[in-house]
């Protein structure tokens, strides 16, 4: 069994339901209220990771991300740059003949949105679960 950190850069498009609590909309606060997003995320992560039998490993640790995202299902679709920071913890699986691995990942999180001309400032919980396939290079 070996244990160590890593460095991890994904690339990630999703879709979530979220609750947000709206900071600045020109007219004051307006508290919580649920959205659906969908998100274009750079997600880079300092992990710790620890081999286990048979191929299997785990990871947890942290990072931030930035990005694009477009409200959905709304009167009013809006693109909003966004940009937050995330704690992450994953399971997987890595092949022995194939630089590829097979993982499951959850990554809970805070993030700001902006949409442009700065009208509209969000606060939200930012979260994925991700069942992903990585190249190992």
């Amino acid at each position: 069994m070996s244990e160590n950190f890593a460095i991890q850069a994904d690339l990630a498009v999703g879709v979530q339901s979220t609750i947000a609590g709206l900071s600045y909309d020109g007219d004051g606060d307006f508290g919580g209220f649920t959205f659906d997003i969908f998100d274009f995320v750079l997600n880079p992560n300092f992990l710790y990771h620890k081999s286990l039998n048979y191929g299997f490993y785990a990871e947890i640790g942290g990072g931030a991300s930035v990005g694009l995202m477009q409200t959905l299902r709304t009167t009013h679709p809006a693109t909003f740059g966004k940009f937050g920071v995330n704690a992450m913890a994953a399971v997987g699986y890595k092949m022995s003949k194939l630089p590829l691995t097979f993982g499951l990942d959850f990554r809970p999180g805070y993030a700001m949105s902006i949409n442009v001309p700065l009208e509209l400032l969000i606060h939200h919980f930012d979260w994925h679960l991700a069942a992903s396939v990585r190249y190992c290079f």
